[in-house]
Formats: C-alpha cells, sequence, structure tokens
C-alpha cells in the first residue's frame, strides 16, 4: 500500500496509467481508523489488479480539497488519472464517530442524482444509521417526530422555532444478498431547498459564476467534542467546539462566522441579553432545548452532534436536531441496578431532573459540562418566558408522541425478531471504548417491555417537565 504525499500524488494518481484506488484519510478521524483494516484487506487480496494508494488530508488539505474531498473517510478509484466514483449510480461510506466502531455499521449513501426515497423529497446524500446500541430501534425515529412537531407548533407564526427536520424509516437492510438486520434509512442534514433551506455559498453563489460574501452564503454549523472539521474554532468562555460543516476556504468569511459566534458568547457571558438576543434566535434555541431535555439526550452536555446555522446576515438559529440512539428514553431503575451490580454508583438524575442544571464547569479545556450556553440564558428572565410560553403551545400537541411510539414499535415488531438473531443483546455488553452499552436501561428488556418502558419514562418526562416549566419565574 502507497503513502500518497502532495509530492507524489499527481505522478502515483494523475498521470498513472490504469486503475488506482485511493483512501483518503485524516488525524483523529474515527470512522477512518475504523475503515483502515479493510482497506489493507482489499489490498492484499486485490493488489494485483490495481495499485493501492492512502493520503492524509490533514498533511495535505489543499490538495485534498481539489479533489473534491471535503469530507472523511473517502474512497475513490482513478482510472487514468480521473476518479470515477461520479459514474456509479451509488456509492457509499461508513459514516459516524464512536458509532463506525461497532460491530453493525451505520453508512452514508450518495445518489448518482437526487432521487425521491420512501416519500422523503429528493436527495442524493441519505445515510443508513445501524441503531446498534438502540434496543428500541426507534429512538431516532421518535425523538425526529418529536422536533417535527415542535416545529410544525410555530410554523407559519410570526414566532417560528426550529428549521426542517430530518425525517426517516425503518427498513431491512440486504448487502450482497446477505440480510444484515434492521436499519434507520433517513436524510442527512445537508444545505438544500429539500432539507435545510438555506443559500449555499457553493452551489447558490459561486456555481452560477457569482462571488460568494458574508451576505449572500448560509452556514451549518456543528457544536462536536469530536473537532475534525476543516474549519473549526473554540469558544472563549465555554470551550465550545464549534466547526462549520462545509469547507470555507475564504478567511474573510470564516472570520465573520467566528466573530458572530463568540460575540453571542461573549454577550451572555457579561450578562448582556439584549446584545446577545439580536444575533442569537430564541425561538429555535428555546424549541432545541425542550427537545433535548424531554428525550433526556445529555449529549448536548459534552457536546455532541448539536448543530446551529446561520443564513447570511441573519440571526444564528438552533438545529436541526440529530443523534438520539444513546443515553435517551432511559430506564432509570434499571440503569441503577446495573451500574450496582457493576460497582458504580446510582445516577444523579432522574426524570424529575432538567439536565442543564447538572452544570459544572469552572473553565480551562474541559469540553464535558458546559450544556452549550444554556446555563447563561436561564440566567435571563426573558428566555425563561420565552420557554414557559412555547411550552404552553406545545404541551397539548406533544401528548402525541406515545401514539407515535406505538405506531413505530408495531411497524418494527417482526423485524426485532430478526434483528436480535443478527445481533444479539449479549454481543452488546461493552464497546471497545470501556463503557457499558446498557446505559438506557432497557437492553435486557423483551420488545413489548421497551416499547412499555419508552411510552412510560417520556410520559413521567413530559409531565414533570410541565410542572417544572411551568414552574419558571
Amino acid at each position: 500500500m502507497l503513502d500518497l504525499t502532495k509530492e507524489n500524488f499527481e505522478a502515483e494518481v494523475l498521470k498513472a496509467e490504469g486503475k488506482v484506488f485511493v483512501d483518503f484519510y485524516g488525524d483523529g478521524c474515527v470512522p477512518c481508523a475504523a475503515l483502515m483494516p479493510y482497506v489493507h484487506e482489499y489490498s492484499e487480496k486485490y493488489g494485483d489488479k490495481m495499485k493501492f494508494c492512502s493520503l492524509n488530508t490533514t498533511k495535505a488539505r489543499r490538495l485534498a480539497i481539489s479533489q473534491k474531498v471535503l469530507g472523511l473517510p473517502v474512497i475513490a478509484i482513478y482510472e487514468n488519472g480521473v476518479a470515477s466514483l461520479a459514474e456509479m449510480n451509488c456509492g457509499f461510506r461508513l459514516r459516524g464517530n464512536s458509532t463506525s466502531n461497532f460491530p453493525k455499521k451505520p453508512l452514508a449513501i450518495k445518489l448518482a442524482s437526487k432521487t425521491e426515497v420512501l416519500g422523503m423529497k429528493k436527495h442524493k446524500r441519505w445515510c443508513l444509521l445501524a441503531n446498534w446500541i438502540d434496543r428500541s430501534l426507534m429512538r431516532n425515529g421518535v425523538a425526529f417526530d418529536i422536533a417535527d412537531k415542535v416545529r410544525t407548533a410555530f410554523s407559519g407564526t410570526d414566532a417560528p422555532g426550529l428549521p426542517w427536520q430530518p425525517h426517516g424509516k425503518s427498513v431491512e437492510l440486504v448487502l450482497n444478498g446477505v440480510h444484515v438486520g434492521n436499519y434507520f434509512l433517513c436524510e442527512q442534514i445537508k444545505i438544500d431547498k429539500n432539507r435545510l433551506a438555506i443559500q449555499d455559498g457553493f452551489e447558490d453563489v459561486v456555481k452560477d459564476g457569482g462571488t460568494a460574501t458574508t451576505a449572500n452564503c448560509g452556514y451549518l454549523l456543528e457544536f462536536d467534542d469530536n473537532y475534525d472539521e476543516y474549519n473549526k474554532f473554540r469558544t472563549s468562555y465555554c470551550n465550545l467546539p464549534c466547526q462549520s460543516k462545509d469547507v470555507i476556504t475564504d478567511n474573510t468569511i470564516w472570520n465573520y462566522v467566528k466573530n458572530w459566534v463568540q460575540d453571542i458568547e461573549t454577550k451572555l457571558h457579561d450578562g448582556n441579553y439584549t446584545g446577545a438576543y439580536e444575533k442569537l434566535d430564541i425561538n429555535s434555541v428555546a424549541d432545541y432545548w425542550i427537545v433535548q431535555e424531554l428525550t433526556m439526550n445529555n449529549e448536548y452536555r459534552h457536546p455532541k452532534s448539536v448543530y446551529m446555522y446561520k443564513d447570511g446576515t441573519g440571526k444564528l438559529c438552533a438545529g436541526p436536531v440529530w443523534d438520539f440512539d444513546y443515553q435517551t428514553f432511559p430506564n432509570i431503575e434499571n440503569i441503577n441496578a446495573i451500574n450496582r451490580g457493576y460497582g458504580h454508583s446510582n445516577l444523579s438524575f432522574g426524570t424529575n431532573t432538567l439536565l442543564y442544571t447538572q452544570y459544572s464547569y469552572t473553565g480551562g479545556n474541559d469540553g464535558d459540562a458546559p450544556y452549550m450556553w444554556y446555563p447563561q440564558l436561564f440566567g435571563d428572565a426573558t428566555f425563561r418566558a420565552t420557554v414557559k410560553s412555547r411550552w404552553q403551545t406545545l404541551y397539548p400537541v406533544l401528548q402525541g408522541v406515545t401514539a407515535t411510539i406505538d405506531r413505530l414499535g408495531e411497524a418494527n415488531r417482526l423485524s426485532d425478531t430478526y434483528n436480535q438473531r443478527i445481533w444479539p443483546i449479549e454481543s452488546r455488553e461493552r464497546t471497545g471504548y470501556g463503557w457499558y452499552i446498557d446505559f438506557s436501561g432497557d437492553e435486557r428488556l423483551d420488545y413489548d417491555k421497551v416499547i412499555e418502558n419508552m411510552k412510560a419514562c417520556y410520559t413521567e418526562r413530559l409531565n414533570n417537565m410541565n410542572t417544572a416549566i411551568n414552574g419558571l419565574k
């Protein structure tokens, strides 16, 4: 397997005769590391038929961008110097960070052209979420439904909140004639008229002959401790890992985005809420918090997969929501029993505890405590009033989620039987990271009990949040 560099890429790939297999990877890219053993295996098996190479894009960013490699990992097959992936009807790759290390692999799909899939609007890019860690097979589906109900409740009003939210369907995945279990096929979060409908600086401006500016570009940001995108920075006070999901090569534009985000945090830190709200959309931020807390998704603590966006000179907005397969809709009693069995203590919170109140950030390089900006936001009477007002609209609507749980549970009933045979619970007891899979407390339950637990947890959480939010002053 040949290691490529900026110096030899042209000779070994672009000017090479025949087929060349190139594995684009980067330092700190977890999916890349998970994929690499398989690449080496294929190199040994098929190395007599084509040249196998790898390029560390961390050391060759401009080269990678020139080859239209804007995310990782990417595998491309060149023939006589031309990448042939564009000619395929469909390509796929591993996706996810921690989840890509699990035996049941999540996949990203790219179609040759925009296509409607299972009633979802046309696009090239789709995700197959493995839900290996999710005993219910539907935590993402239920959470997406909650978010869509929240979005719809304020859509068309003078105070809209969350933007477009991803949709998905449970499917049976067959690879090369082999049934590999239940997967969740869903829309990937992307800037597009059929997804997050903001202005795309490349697709909508540059390709049409225009010049990208701070005013005519839209920006999709992710706050995530994996911190593995091309454009990234950490905020000054809360150390939040802010990244652009699209490569921004113009430093003027990227500095504009960074300064906008940092100025919000600075004003919140200083108690200048009026100034912060001139740049931050508090309706979307309030709605986003409701979804995270209602599902008990503690991963906005780190944070992981927390998306925000900005359209041109508009305010920074929260959403879309993502990533609910782990640590959501928990069975607290079972979790505590399991923890005690392993010699650990009970959880310090239950369904009556608002997660953001566990805030204990004291500074330094600790990304595991800030809960985004919510501890600061809840210090402001205006924000508390906004949450309370929007909750009063949402509470009746959110009571319908138990019907969603029943519907999705029934749809997956037969699938669960087969999925458990392919991916038995016993195989999921521990991950390579050393933590326990059975964190949500429903892993050892039969399927009917899983559905009952999710409904019970959700109902209890909904009522406890209703009490807590109505008690805000």
